[in-house]
């Protein structure tokens, strides 16, 4: 049953054809919440565990640009995060995600820099308990100290007092390890190429993880070990280790196919995954784990989903920082800029209705130009003595053609100018909005258990029901 109604979900979602059409599939799925119910409770229950009031929290980072413009910027860190929220927002069954990245306001309390991230762990902390469980995932630029103290760095960190403006890992843990939070987990995927930076500090220390070898929290995932770098996958929109840890929380890594994606399987998982690519691109990416506790690895992260098509190949995320990149295609072909930054829907919206109003500007010509040329060959009644002035009859011979060109030229030139002010819109919207994934959709979600949602931040209390995503878009 879930995995019908995940292939009929997945059609859903890359439908794109008449409203009332979905309308009316999507009432049909909702006649199986039903019967799919006792599924899924049963597997809330294995993720959420069997203590009273237990709670699953999530903070997740991911920053591109830094505001000090000599630490070289990253292209996929910030996809990172909001793919692996996506994911947990769907499959995790997470009370709490907090998604933390460098494209928002930086007047908003979700803007990564360092007091806000502190800020938001010790919010999260404050209210968690020993049963509950909490995820932190990291994706950006990461430096040591001399002593091989791991430090991630907060979009306002500066070159000059690096480690008095990032994030201190240790910090991280002995909070979590106060607060007794049994299944605590760290991805940190803070081991990227730092070579291009100005900085001698930056340079000559990367991101260290044995140092951690004994750390306070049950599991922190490196995405290599140290003397490594971590790389960013040239054919996906995502770092190599957020690839292969998006894929294996999809459902890829539940090996003993009881439905549950374990910490122990997505282990495994991105072990193997990650060290294939370094061997079949000659690089050197090896993953590190840290036990301290949980020795097994059977902490629970997803729900296991037989899906049609990964979010990690769906593509609706940016390829590049670059926004000169984006508008010179923009420039050339409206829409392909959005669609080189992600927005896959937003593109083909954009050149389709580019294509229509080019194709009424075609067609608003030809009246005109018949018009033009019937006025043209129109010939005067020449004066002929004795026959008396013939301006008047000239006047009603041309006034009516020459009308309706002045009509018909009018109608052309508002069809030219909706196709340049189009043109100029489409450039325009790269610089004024961000996120480039969708021209227009409809939403509309049932889920299974008290979720704030990752875009709205609010609380959504849909308890006992099937996890059901259902997208209209135009």
């Amino acid at each position: 049953m879930a995995n019908f109604l995940s292939h009929l979900s997945a059609f859903l979602k890359n439908y794109n054809g008449n409203f009332y059409f979905s309308l009316l599939v999507y009432l049909f799925l909702s006649l199986f919440t039903l019967s799919s119910q006792e599924e899924v409770i049963e597997k809330k229950k294995s993720l959420a565990g069997n203590e009273m009031g237990a709670k699953r929290l999530a903070i997740l980072v991911g920053i591109n640009e830094y505001t000090d413009k000599n630490i070289s910027p990253l292209q996929k860190a910030r996809n990172d995060a909001k793919l692996i929220a996506q994911i947990l927002e769907e499959q995790g069954q997470f009370d709490e995600i907090h998604l933390m990245t460098d494209d928002i306001s930086p007047k908003s309390p979700l803007y990564p820099t360092r007091a806000h991230i502190e800020a938001k762990i010790d919010h999260v902390l404050d209210y968690s308990s020993p049963v509950d469980t909490i995820l932190f995932f990291f994706s950006g630029h990461g430096i040591s100290d001399s002593s091989g103290n791991g430090y991630l760095l907060s979009v306002d960190t500066t070159i000059d007092k690096s480690l008095f403006t990032s994030i201190k890992v240790n910090d991280i843990m002995h909070k979590i390890k106060n607060r007794n939070v049994g299944k605590s987990i760290l991805f940190l995927d803070a081991c990227r190429d730092l070579s291009n930076s100005s900085s001698k500090v930056f340079a000559k220390e990367g991101f260290k993880s044995e140092k951690y070898a004994s750390g306070d929290i049950p599991v922190t995932f490196f995405s290599t070990s140290t003397g490594y770098y971590s790389y960013e996958d040239p054919k996906s929109s995502f770092g190599v280790f957020t690839k292969y840890l998006a894929h294996g929380m999809e459902g890829k890594a539940d090996t003993n196919q009881d439905g549950i994606v374990t910490f122990s399987e997505l282990e495994e998982f991105v072990q193997i995954g990650v060290t294939g690519w370094s061997d079949q691109n000659d690089k050197e990416q090896k993953p590190f784990v840290n036990y301290h506790k949980d020795k097994q690895g059977k902490i629970p992260i997803t729900l296991s989903v037989d899906k049609v098509t990964s979010l990690v190949e769906e593509n609706n995320f940016p390829k590049s920082n670059s926004k000169i990149a984006a508008v010179i295609r923009s420039s050339v072909i409206p829409g392909w800029g959005q669609w080189y930054n992600g927005g896959g829907e937003k593109g083909l919206s954009y050149f389709s209705i580019f294509f229509i109003l080019v194709g009424n500007a075609a067609y608003q010509y030809m009246p005109y130009a018949k018009a033009k040329a019937d006025y043209e060959s129109t010939l005067l009644i020449p004066a002929s003595p004795g026959q008396g002035d013939t301006l008047l009859l000239n006047y009603f011979l041309f006034e009516p053609k020459y009308a309706a060109v002045n009509h018909a030229k009018s109608n052309f030139n508002l069809s030219v100018g909706l196709v340049g002010a189009f043109w100029a819109w489409n450039v325009l919207d790269l610089f004024l909005y961000k996120g480039n994934n969708f021209f227009w959709a409809i939403n509309l979600r049932v889920a299974p258990s008290n979720a704030m949602s990752v875009y709205a931040h609010s609380p959504i209390d849909f308890d006992k029901k099937t996890d059901i995503h259902f997208t209209v878009r135009f």
